[in-house]
């Protein structure tokens, strides 16, 4: 492996991107999937399929012999993921590190601490601004697509409280999931969606994510990052409140609730233990 994992617990090799629905995560796992020797797959734990693993048709047909046929490969990613990721272990070489992605509700809490505890060497939580995603989410919504649509022509209706809850229902998601890396002893960073993803230039967006794999224990410098990526960003703006139909209204709603500026931003974890803070550049 060009980029070496130097975590203590060296024979853990799964990698844990945590994000709510439409921060990013596509773009980031597409990122981490093009570096040397990372094999990277997507929401395995996702009810409506093992997503990702018709992207390794070898390693599709390996894993659903050793479940024995398709249906009981689906049953065991569903109602056992320590299982399922013990098998995906074992198919695939041990030189590549392997990169998976869990949305809210996919896997259960307990559940999810002994992922972390029996495979994970890191985890990183994706975030993004509180509005900016929950704008993503409606459009994903209305159109039915949640993959590969340009939506950057929509601009959905906003409510002032459903925008609280759906930010509260993130920031309460993400939460736990950083204590459970915590009292896993799992290391996590966090990667911000406009902050590491989108600053400007791919060499810059190398540099942040280099920095924070590193924190992880996984050396990867900034030179492997791919410049390009299959998905690209489709907001038309960068005003979030100009993303609804119904903006104005809906910012002197969130006004009216002491709420604007929050929305405004993303959630942001304490810091990991024995972790410094990442400096923007």
């Amino acid at each position: 492996m060009t980029g070496t994992v130097t975590h203590p617990a060296r024979d853990k090799r799964m990698l844990v991107v945590f994000s709510g629905p439409r921060a990013g995560s596509n773009l980031l796992v597409d990122i981490l999937g093009q570096l040397p020797d990372v094999l990277a797959l997507s929401e395995v734990f996702n009810p409506a399929g093992i997503y990702g693993l018709s992207l390794h048709p070898d390693l599709e047909t390996e894993l659903t012999e050793r479940a024995g046929g398709p249906r009981a490969l689906a049953r065991l990613f569903r109602m056992d993921p320590p299982g399922a990721l013990a098998l995906l272990d074992a198919a695939v070489p041990q030189d590549q590190a392997i990169v998976l992605k869990v949305l809210p509700h996919h896997v259960h809490l307990a559940a999810l601490r002994q992922c972390l505890e029996a495979q994970a060497f890191g985890a990183l939580i994706l975030t993004r601004r509180r509005l900016d995603q929950y704008a993503s989410y409606l459009k994903a919504r209305e159109t039915g697509i949640w993959f590969g649509a340009n939506t950057s022509a929509l601009r959905p209706e906003g409510g002032a409280e459903q925008a609280l809850a759906f930010a509260g229902m993130l920031d309460a998601w993400l939460g736990d999931v950083a204590r459970l890396c915590d009292g896993s002893g799992v290391a996590r960073a966090t990667v911000e969606y406009d902050r590491d993803l989108l600053p400007g230039t791919p060499e810059v967006r190398a540099q942040h994510l280099s920095r924070h794999l590193a924190t992880l224990g996984f050396d990867v410098p900034a030179w492997e990052f791919p410049s390009a990526s299959y998905f690209q960003r489709q907001d038309g703006t960068e005003d979030a409140l100009d993303k609804f139909s119904n903006g104005l209204a809906l910012g002197q709603a969130l006004r009216g609730l002491g709420a604007l500026d929050h929305l405004m931003s993303a959630f942001r974890p304490w810091p990991a233990p024995g972790s410094a803070a990442v400096d923007d550049d």
